[in-house]
C-alpha cells in the first residue's frame, strides 16, 4: 500500500510540474535578436544561469502572470511587459489566446540591446579607460578559397601594467568571418598580413575570442585580462574566413576594439580550454544524436596550484552541433556543470556568465559532452578547421589567472586490436 501511495504521489507531482512559459502570454513565442528564446526569464537562451529583470519580477510574482507584473516595464525600455508579450490591457489568463500573437518582443532585454544582454557592459569603468583598435588592413582582400586562416600582428602598450575590461567585435562581413582569436606571443610575431593555418610557435595563449553572433564581452567588476609591462605586449589576430561562393573581390577589415585601464583589477583573469581534439572527431551519417566526450583527467587538474573561479564560458561547435555541456566531478561524483546549452545555435555563439563563479579545485574531473545531429548527411563528418568539419570546445574564463594553465583536450588513439580508447593530453597555454 505504501509503495502504491508513493507511486501515485510521484505521478501527481509529475503531472503537476510547472511549465513556466504556460503562465505568461505567448510564453512559447518570445523572440530576441531574431531567435526563439525558450528561457524567457533568463539571460541565456536555453533558460539556465542568471535571471534577467523580467525573470526576477516573475519570480517575485510567484511565477504567475498578474496585473502588476503585466503593467511593469521590467527591462526599462519604455514598453510594459504586457505590451511586449501581447497582453497590452492586462486581461490575459492561462488557457486563452492573448490579444496579440505576433510581433512578440522580449520583456527581459531593452529594445536597443542586440544579442544577449550583459549587465557588466553597463558598469561605469570609464575612469582611466583607453581604447585600442586591432583590425585587418582596409585593403585586405578575403581569399577566394572555401576556408582560410589569416593573421596580422600588433604591439600593445608596454609602459605599465594594463587590464582589458571590455572587448567590442568589429565585424565587417558577417557572412564570411567565421571566428577570430587574438593570441599572445612570447616574441614579436611575423609582420604583415599572411596565411596562418598553423599558429606561429610561441603564440599560444588567448587574449580574446569571437564567434558568430557574439556581442560585446565585458569583464565583471574588479576583473581584467592583464597585458603590458612585464606581461603580454605582442599579439596576433587570427581570422577564419568562410567563402562558400569563392568570391575574389571582398575587402575585410574586421577585428576588435579593446577597452583597457591602468587601474589595478583585484582579479586578473585567464582562459582555460576544454574539449575533444578535432582531429579525432568522426561522426557517422544519419545519426540524430552522436556524442563525443572530452575528458580532462584528474591528474590534469592536479596541475592547478590553487582553486580557480570560472565566471564565464563559450561553447564552440559547427553546423551539426546540437547540445554541449561540461560536467564537473569531485571525488568521483557529479558536483556541478560548467556551462550547458541544449539549444546550440551555430549563428549565436557568445561568452555566457554563470549566476555565480564556479569553483574548480585540484582533483576535479571535467568532462565536456558534444552532441551532433547528422540526419540528412550521407558521409562521415570529420573534425577540422573548415565549417563543414566539426569541433568540440568549451572556453572557460576564470580568475585568478595561472601561468602555464593546462588546456585539457581528450583525444582518441586506435590500437592495433582496433579498440579505440580515450586518453588525455595536456598542452599548455602560456599565460599573459
Amino acid at each position: 500500500m505504501k509503495l502504491l501511495l508513493l507511486l501515485l504521489t510521484f505521478i501527481i507531482l509529475s503531472l503537476s510540474r510547472p511549465y513556466y512559459p504556460d503562465r505568461i502570454p505567448n510564453g512559447y513565442n518570445v523572440y530576441h535578436n531574431g531567435s526563439l528564446w525558450p528561457g524567457v526569464g533568463h539571460y541565456l537562451r536555453e533558460g539556465t544561469g542568471a535571471r534577467n529583470p523580467f525573470g526576477l519580477d516573475f519570480q517575485k510574482a510567484g511565477y504567475m502572470w498578474t496585473p502588476s507584473l503585466c503593467a511593469m516595464d521590467s527591462d526599462k525600455d519604455g514598453f510594459t511587459n504586457g505590451e511586449e508579450l501581447g497582453d497590452p490591457n492586462c486581461i490575459w489568463t492561462q488557457g486563452i489566446t492573448p490579444t496579440r500573437t505576433t510581433n512578440i518582443t522580449h520583456p527581459g532585454f531593452p529594445a536597443n540591446v542586440t544579442g544577449p544582454y550583459d549587465p557588466d557592459c553597463y558598469l561605469d569603468r570609464s575612469v582611466g579607460a583607453q581604447n585600442a583598435t586591432l583590425t585587418f588592413p582596409t585593403d585586405f582582400t578575403v581569399p577566394s578559397s572555401l576556408t582560410s586562416y589569416y593573421c596580422t600582428s600588433f604591439t600593445l602598450p608596454s609602459d605599465k601594467e594594463y587590464f582589458a575590461i571590455k572587448y567590442h567585435p568589429i565585424i565587417k562581413n558577417f557572412h564570411m568571418v567565421h571566428h577570430m582569436i587574438l593570441y599572445v606571443c612570447a616574441n614579436p610575431p611575423q609582420q604583415g598580413t599572411y596565411e596562418c593555418g598553423k599558429m606561429q610557435a610561441g603564440c599560444d595563449n588567448i587574449l580574446y575570442a569571437w564567434a558568430l553572433g557574439a556581442p560585446d564581452f565585458c569583464l565583471p567588476s574588479d576583473v581584467g585580462i592583464v597585458f603590458g609591462k612585464d606581461e603580454a605586449t605582442h599579439v596576433l589576430l587570427q581570422i577564419h574566413y568562410d567563402n562558400p561562393h569563392k568570391l575574389s573581390t571582398i575587402k575585410d577589415s574586421s577585428g576588435v576594439e579593446i577597452t583597457y585601464t591602468s587601474q589595478v583589477q583585484s582579479n586578473p583573469a585567464g582562459f582555460l580550454r576544454l574539449g575533444y581534439s578535432a582531429k579525432f572527431i568522426n561522426i557517422p551519417p544519419g545519426k540524430p544524436e552522436f556524442e563525443v566526450v572530452g575528458k580532462c583527467l584528474k591528474k590534469s587538474s592536479d596541475l592547478l596550484p590553487y582553486d580557480i573561479y570560472a565566471f564565464a564560458y563559450a561553447h564552440h561547435m559547427h553546423k551539426l552541433g546540437r547540445r554541449i555541456w561540461t560536467t564537473q566531478l569531485r571525488s568521483g561524483a557529479e558536483f556541478s556543470e560548467l556551462g550547458r546549452n541544449d539549444y546550440y545555435d551555430f549563428n549565436l555563439q557568445t561568452f555566457s556568465k554563470f549566476d555565480s563563479p564556479k569553483v574548480i579545485s585540484k582533483g576535479d574531473e571535467l568532462l565536456t559532452h558534444c552532441v551532433y545531429n547528422s540526419t540528412g548527411i550521407t558521409t562521415y563528418t570529420t573534425g577540422g578547421e573548415s565549417t563543414f568539419n566539426e569541433m568540440c570546445f568549451n572556453f572557460l574564463v576564470y580568475y585568478p589567472r595561472i601561468k602555464n594553465a593546462p588546456a585539457c583536450i581528450s583525444q582518441a588513439s586506435t590500437l592495433s586490436a582496433g579498440v579505440t580508447v580515450l586518453f588525455a593530453i595536456f598542452t599548455f597555454l602560456f599565460s599573459l
